[in-house]
This record gives C-alpha cells, structure tokens and sequence, in this order.
C-alpha cells in the first residue's frame, strides 16, 4: 500500500480552531492515515494512500471547513510552488491592509464620538444629541449606516468563514467574532428604529465597529510577526542557486540550476555560487563554507575535493562534474529536515491542542452563562447583559494557545539550523533539553578523526635531520595512506623538499613501504626493535635507513581544541559524560584524560556500543540518554539512545542516523544544541502560561466578576484589542529565539 507524506501551504487560517478544522475535516477523507497543520508555519503535512485518494479530495475537504485553500501542488524547495504560496500570501495581506485601512478610516467618527460623549457625561462639554437639535436623527442614522458597512464589509471573511463553519456543524473563531459583532450591531439597530421595543436607548455600534477593526488588524500584525519565523527556511531557499553555467559540445552554456543533471560539467567563476554538489576536476579555488560548516574561513579547494551547492566560490576558476543534483544536493536535503522539524509536533503541544480543540463551544456556553445570569440579575437590562456577552465572545481566543508551540519550534529549528545543527523533529528539540547523560565516540567525534605528527625523535648521528626527511617526503609522497598523507604533511610544512626520485618503491602490506633514493635503501614503517614501540598512546613510524633506525615519527589522532572546553560546559550543567571507542584501553583512556572525561568504555564492538546505550538507558531510566558519533559506524548506538546526535561531514545528510546532525563535526554545536532546547522549552512554558493566563483572567473579567466590586465592565472593543495582543506578544516572545546567545 503506497502512502505518501507531502506538505502544503494553507491559505486563509487565523486561529487554532482554524487548525483543528482542517484536520478534523482532512482526517474524514478516505485514504488518508495521518494529517498535521502547524498553524504558526500555516502548512499542512498530510500522510495519505495514492491509491484511495488524490489532491483534488484533499483540496475539497480543506475549502470545505471553512474559508481556506490549499495551494495547487506539492511543495517542492525550488522557487515554483515556493513562489505561488508566498505570492498567495502576499495577496492576502495586501488586501487585508486594505480591509484595515478603510475600517480604521470608518473607526475614527465613533471614536470621536465616543470621547466626545465621555466628556459630555463628566459636564465638560455640552451632549451631542442635545446639540444637534433637530439633526440629532443625521448622528444617530449615520451611525448605523457607518456601522454596517464596517461590520459587513470589513468583516466580510468572517462573516463567510462563520457561516462555512456552520455548515459543517462546528464552530471557530470567526463564529465567535461573528456572534458578538452581529448581536451587538442586531442590539444597535433595534434600539435605532424600534427603541421602544427594549425601552433602551444607548447603542453599541462603536462596539462592532471595533472589535472588526481590532481583528483585523491584529490578523494583520500577526500574519507580519509569524513571516518572521519562517525566515530561516527562507533563507536557506534563497541560497539555492537558479542559473548555471555547464561544458556542452566543448563550448558554454547557461541553464537553469533546476536542469543540471549528473556527470555535467559545472563551470563556476570567481565570487560565483555553486550550483549543486560534485568534485573539481580542473582548476582550484577557495571557498566560503560557512552555510555548512559556520566557519568563516574559506576553505581551499584543488582537483578531487568536493564541492557543495550554495556555497560561494571566492578567488578561483574551476570545472566541476555534478555528482548529486535537484532534492539529492546537500542544501536540499538540510531545507528538507528543518521543514520536517518545523512541522512535527512537540509532546507538550498536545495539551494546547486538546484544549483549542474544545474551546470555542465552552466558550459560547459560557457566553450564553453570562447572558443568562445578568438578565437574571438585572431584569431588563438588556445592554449590560448584551455587553458583557459579547464581551465574554470576543476575548476567549485560542489563537495565543494555538501560537505557543509551533511558533516558538519553527524559530528555533531554524536558529538552530543557522547555527549547523540540524533537528529532525520537534520531539528530539524538546527531549535536548532534558539530557543527563551524553556518551561520546572518540574518533572523528572529540578527536579529528586522523593522525597527525606530534613528534620526531631524531636517532642516527652519521646522518643528519635535514637528510632523513628529503628522503621520507620523496619516499612517503608516493603512498595514499593516512600515516604517510600525515608525515608528508608536517614535512611540507617545515619547507621540507624532495631530495631525488624513489627507485624500486615496494609496498609491504601490514608494514610499510620502502625504496631506493640516490644511493640508500629507505624503508618507513613499523620495526620490531621494543625500544621504538612508542608510548602505548601514539602510533610510532621508524625510518630505516640501509638497515640502519636513524629516526621516528610519532603519531595520534589529535584532540579537537574546544573539546576540553565544552566537556567542562557540559559538566557544568549538570550532564554526565563517557567515552566509548572500540581504540585500546590505553588510547581511550589518554584521550579521556585530555578531554576531561571520567567514564571510559573501550575496546568496545561497533555491534557492542548499542548494547552498552541500552544497558546505561536501564541503569538511567528516569534521565535521557544521549549518543554522539560519525551517523555511520554508530548507527545502531545512535537509534538505540534517547537522543542520536551524528557528526555530519557535510555530504549524504539524510542517511545519517542520528536525530540530531551537527555539520561539520563542531563538538561545540552537542552544547548549543543542548541550550536551544533548554532555551525553547523554556519560551514554551511563557508561552502557554500567558496564554493561558490571558484567557484564565480575561473571560471572568469580561463575564463582569468586577463590576459588583468595582462597578467596572470590560469593553468589547477593549476585549477585541487585548485578544489581538495576546496572539501578538506570543509570536514576538517565540521570536526571541532567534536572536544570538
């Protein structure tokens, strides 16, 4: 059975009921096994059998929860489909400033008016009617033309999103602000052309006209805040590159990006970005790789050496053959975790969920309470009772409730993400911030994954330094393996060169290589001799010389330089670390020794290392376990813990089988990570205690708890006003984590 997830932007939601909808109404559509709509982001992920149903249903069962439309076609991380959704958005918006413009234009004469009779009532200024004369009915019927153009209007989309809710016999936002808004305009004209059918004379006109205002222009503001949270996704979209310039038929010819395929020949000129991903054959440059890796320093690039789309070429001219091209690119595949990350959902949303879910039709029970007890309490009084009615309606909103979570993973995914640490959900963003107990592997991970020379020790005193290390470049420049990459290294940075070509070159499997150069036999490699067996910590190279040891190269994987460091941070914070290497006792444990740790695990199976996770996860039942390592080798330690963190190198980012990746192998980025999540549960928790809070106080105020005791009454329009805030002061609080530190 094929079932496939796609994601789609959604157009036209304005609530966390809007959410709730959709998925209800998208949840009834055959075919369809899962569906998710992260209301901050305003997409849909939608899990669905191909064979049961299509798009068309979808798109159906979304329009027809209320007003809102899936845009046409799956999302893709070109500008296409991109294009259409922020265009659709951007339309949206500009025809909702338009809405704001003119109803606040048509807000400003009640405004007047109501200062205006403010100041009458405390006798500083003489009453508007009274004024007026025989033109007061001009004032009193402009009013409610004034007032229904606003209301009708202005409000127009939800009025029409009130109504669609209706249809399919559930309620949102809209249904709310539709009640209240029509029952006090109804209430209003009563009292216009029939105020003897109430005995009441005051209207509430300026009430509808308000809160109409106030919505929409708290749906403008926070439709401009979320854009924000987004920004990172944007971003990273931005770096694609959309031309490209490749060898056809021996000549140049440009493209679009979109059309590069594999084995093309990529030309890239100086201060030019990279189109997709492959390996220089021609030419060499630098490169800035710091959307990548989040180093600053260019890297050097020559012929073999890898390249990444989007990253920018500096100084150089090269040819490169595209091995990985379209949703297989590096930058593909990053935009494509953080999209997934940001439209997972966190455990602790749930309760924010179930509480939207059932809010609205609380919250007209509770209105219509409130109705009930004040006609009850004040016979007659229809306009407090109506007041506090509408009051109760406008300002229970869930949207702040809705924005808590989403909000606040989406800015910090993509924070995070800037910062080289992709997370591939919202669960492992929470479960960081939990971690207690981090277990390191040691190559590649706190160390730099390959030997470096530490140390020569200089032996023979018939032949001198200078002479020995002429001879071992010439010799050990004609092999590829690691410790020979590493000595010709140091030596080429001592200025070290060839003295003369190498004769009879042999290599001798398991133990060196050897050669002829000018008149001596040169072997390096290992000896038999104990005394030059090394230190039990380093790997010792000998250099024979006519069967004579004239000296020794001795090297290790050397320590990454901030490892020290973050192991000291994370100790700080309460974490507890191990190392655990399949390396020897002695290697583990002077490696452990440098970077601070106390734990030490070696000589351990890459099959073993997920046994040791499980047995510490058992040992530890009540504190997550973390795992760091190279994805690769450690994939079974790394799905066996609480929190997978892989090394990435850069390449291949979605086989690594860690749930978090760090680019670039940065050790420092485990600590960051961790401080993320500390930070984002954190503006969760303010998040959903405000929100709650807001609505905890607000409908008891609304309601008229204060009026016996104070003889106050909250306004709709002021009620309106504080709702809009609410959402706003979420979204600007999840908007703090994207700033540095």
């Amino acid at each position: 059975m094929p079932i496939n997830k796609e994601s789609y932007p959604i157009i036209g939601m304005h609530c966390a009921s809007c959410k709730a909808l959709i998925e209800n109404s998208v949840k009834n559509v055959a075919g369809v096994k899962d569906v998710f709509v992260n209301f901050a982001t305003e997409k849909m992920t939608v899990s669905f059998d191909d064979s049961l149903t299509t798009l068309g249903d979808i798109s159906h069962a979304v329009s027809s929860a209320g007003n809102y439309k899936i845009v046409d076609g799956k999302e893709e991380h070109h500008e296409g489909h991109e294009h259409d959704a922020d265009h659709m958005h951007h339309e949206e918006n500009r025809k909702l400033k338009q809405t704001v413009i003119l109803t606040g234009l048509g807000a400003i004469p009640f405004f007047i008016l109501m200062i205006w009779m403010f100041l009458a009532k405390a006798g500083l200024v003489p009453d508007p009617e009274m004024m007026l004369g025989s033109a007061a009915p001009v004032l009193i019927y402009g009013q409610f033309v004034l007032a229904t153009l606003i209301v009708f209007w202005g409000g127009r989309s939800i009025f029409r999103a009130a109504f669609k809710s209706i249809l399919v016999r559930t309620a949102n936002m809209d249904t709310l602000i539709a009640m209240g808004t029509f029952i006090a305009w109804a209430y209003s004209t009563v009292v216009t052309f029939f105020p003897h059918l109430l005995s009441a004379r005051e209207q509430y006109f300026e009430a509808a006209v308000f809160i109409i205002f106030f919505i929409l222009l708290g749906r403008f503001l926070e439709s401009n805040s979320k854009k924000h949270t987004g920004s990172a996704v944007k971003s990273l979209i931005g770096m694609q590159v959309k031309k490209a310039i490749i060898v056809k038929y021996g000549k140049e010819e440009e493209i679009d990006a979109a059309d590069v395929k594999v084995d093309d020949k990529v030309i890239v000129k100086p201060g030019t970005k990279i189109p997709v991903d492959g390996v220089i054959t021609e030419g060499k440059s630098t490169v800035d790789e710091s959307m990548i890796s989040g180093e600053a320093m260019p890297v050097e690039k020559k012929e073999g050496d890898k390249v990444i789309g989007g990253t920018i070429n500096n100084d150089g001219y090269f040819i490169y053959e595209a091995v990985h091209v379209g949703s297989d690119t590096v930058l593909a595949q990053i935009i494509r975790l953080v999209e997934d990350a940001q439209g997972s959902r966190a455990d602790i949303q749930r309760l924010a969920d179930k509480v939207s879910s059932v809010f609205v039709p609380i919250v007209i029970i509770v209105a219509f309470i409130t109705l009930a007890a004040w006609l009850i309490l004040k016979p007659g009084d229809y306009g407090t009772a109506l007041y506090a009615f509408t009051s109760v309606l406008i300002i229970a909103c869930p949207c702040a409730l809705g924005l808590a979570t989403p909000t606040a993973i989406v800015t910090a995914s993509g924070t995070a993400a800037r910062d080289g640490i992709l997370i591939k959900d919202a669960k492992t963003l929470e479960r960081a911030g939990k971690i207690k107990h981090i277990v390191f592997d040691k190559t590649g991970t706190i160390t730099m994954g390959y030997p470096e020379v530490h140390t020569y020790k200089h032996i023979s005193k018939k032949i001198n330094q200078d002479t020995v290390y002429q001879n071992v470049l010439a010799l050990e420049s004609r092999s590829e393996h690691p410790l020979a990459r590493a000595i010709v290294d140091f030596l080429k940075e001592r200025g070290v060169v060839k003295s003369e070509d190498v004769n009879e070159f042999k290599n001798i499997p398991g133990k060196g290589i050897e050669g002829r150069v000018g008149e001596n036999q040169i072997f390096v490699g290992r000896v038999s001799e104990e005394e030059y067996k090394g230190d039990g910590v380093s790997t010792p190279v000998a250099v024979t010389i006519n069967n004579d040891v004239v000296g020794i190269f001795f090297l290790r994987d050397e320590m990454k330089e901030d490892t020290p460091s973050i192991i000291e941070k994370l100790h700080n914070i309460g974490i507890t670390t191990y190392l655990l290497t399949g390396d020897t006792k002695s290697n583990a444990n002077y490696a452990a020794q440098i970077a601070g740790i106390k734990n030490v695990m070696a000589e351990v199976l890459p099959s073993q290392k997920a046994d040791v996770i499980l047995d510490l996860k058992k040992t530890h039942p009540e504190e997550p376990v973390a795992m760091v390592g190279d994805g690769i080798n450690d994939s079974p330690a790394l799905a066996t813990a609480d929190v997978g963190i892989a090394m990435g190198t850069g390449t291949d980012i979605a086989m690594q089988s860690g749930d978090v990746i760090l680019l670039g192998g940065d050790i420092s980025r485990v600590y960051k990570l961790i401080k993320i999540s500390k930070r984002t549960l954190r503006i969760i928790k303010q998040n959903l205690f405000w929100a709650f809070g807001y609505n905890s106080v607000g409908i008891p105020v609304a309601a008229g708890i204060l009026y016996p005791f104070f003889g106050i009454m909250l306004s709709p329009a002021i009620a309106a006003a504080a709702m809009a805030l609410s959402s706003i002061s979420v979204v600007a609080n999840s908007l703090r984590l994207g700033r540095k530190g």
